[in-house]
């Protein structure tokens, strides 16, 4: 406190009364509320300290206090009061800051060349352009930052050298998504073209390659391979090489149409194995469509086309992927060959009730039999759907 001067005991004594009364948790509040820009809280405390009966020496040292570890921009008041009678000539003068010369004009329209305005009280705003951060993140109007001394002009060359690496970061990010991108494209490209020409130069009996699916016993995603069954036009009928899951044909009907097996081929498989592009390849079977009027994107084959397609038992069997097996697929021990559904319900005879719950299937011979309980649940799922062959 060597800025205070000598004053007689009692006035020492009173004015630290004052100061201890005036320095509260109000005041502190105030020093570090973000919402005020720092000339406002420097208006604030001085008002807040004159009503507080404090002398402009004391008044000065207490802002002082906070204006070098919180970075304001303060110029203390001259001090205008006379100092007691009972000082001697040893008492130490208080030493100012001079007080700007540059004129600016308040708000209230003076001009004024002290901190303050003459006329209202307001304080000197602070130039925007004194404003700097340092790395360190303190926000400073000072030619060093009030934190950890680091010099302004280190800090501005520091940062416009962070600034330049980040811009760099940016653009070399910004240029490794583009060529991303651009290689994605590229061997999507290439791999729709290639897809293309093997649909083209397929033959009946051929295998193709189309959408994915789960089929390791983890469940990891592999290509789905497709049996050609037939060829016209610009569309070829396909069949999965192998059972790609395990479900019932329905809780109790052998009724394709209202199916829960229809409702998953052509729901949760045909979106969980084709992308939008896949999508837009596939052709659809107007199964009901004179009936109905109702498209299947995915279907289980029917009896007759069961017997058409393949051209005999041997040619009907067929394995379940690892994934299916995982899922409790029934597999016959001599051949490792599963069950497979058809959409075709086994025909009422009249006399076997059961008959209304029978749907067609291929069993692991590889005859077209018929299952005696559509909600058996280890019967394989082998989709089906027409492929149009040109994109």
């Amino acid at each position: 406190m060597g800025m205070l001067v000598d004053l007689s005991k009692a006035t020492q004594e009173q004015e630290l009364k004052v100061f201890k009364h005036a320095v509260d948790d109000k005041m502190l509040k105030l020093c570090v509320d973000d919402t005020l820009e720092n000339n406002r809280k420097i208006l604030k405390l001085q008002i807040q300290l004159e009503n507080q009966g404090l002398s402009q020496d004391w008044i000065n040292f207490i802002i002082e206090s906070f204006a070098l570890p919180l970075g304001w921009n303060y110029t203390p008041r001259e001090i205008t009061q006379q100092v007691e009678p009972q000082q001697n000539q040893q008492t130490q003068q208080i030493q100012t800051q001079p007080s700007n010369q540059s004129t600016w004009t308040c708000s209230c329209g003076t001009v004024n060349t002290t901190n303050f305005c003459g006329n209202c009280g307001s304080a000197k705003p602070l130039l925007k352009s004194l404003d700097w951060t340092c790395v360190c993140g303190t926000v400073n109007t000072t030619k060093f930052c009030t934190t950890c001394g680091k010099p302004k002009d280190q800090n501005i060359e520091e940062a416009r050298r962070k600034a330049e690496e980040a811009r760099r970061r940016v653009e070399e990010e910004a240029r490794r998504k583009a060529e991303e991108e651009a290689r994605r494209k590229a061997e999507e490209e290439a791999r729709r073209k290639a897809e293309e020409e093997a649909r083209k130069n397929a033959n009946i009996g051929d295998y193709i390659t189309f959408g994915n699916y789960p089929q390791t016993a983890n469940g990891g995603s592999l290509p789905i391979e497709w049996l050609v069954l037939a060829k016209e036009n610009n569309k070829m009928l396909v069949i999965s090489k192998y059972g790609l899951e395990t479900k019932r044909f329905d809780s109790k009907s052998n009724n394709w149409e209202n199916s829960e097996i229809r409702q998953w081929l052509n729901n949760d498989f045909y979106n969980k194995a084709f992308n939008a592009n896949e999508k837009k390849l596939i052709k659809g079977s107007s199964i009901f469509e004179n009936l109905f009027g109702r498209v299947d994107k995915v279907f289980l084959l029917s009896k007759e086309e069961a017997e058409k397609y393949f051209v005999n038992d041997n040619a009907r069997l067929c394995k379940a992927t690892d994934y299916a097996k995982a899922n409790g697929a029934y597999v016959w021990s001599n051949n490792g060959c599963s069950w497979w559904w058809l959409r075709s319900p086994y025909p009422n005879d009249g006399i076997n009730v059961y008959n209304v719950n029978d749907v067609y299937n291929v069993n692991d011979n590889g005859d077209v039999y018929h299952c005696l309980n559509v909600n058996f649940a280890n019967c394989l799922v082998r989709p089906a759907l027409w492929i149009n062959i040109l994109s």
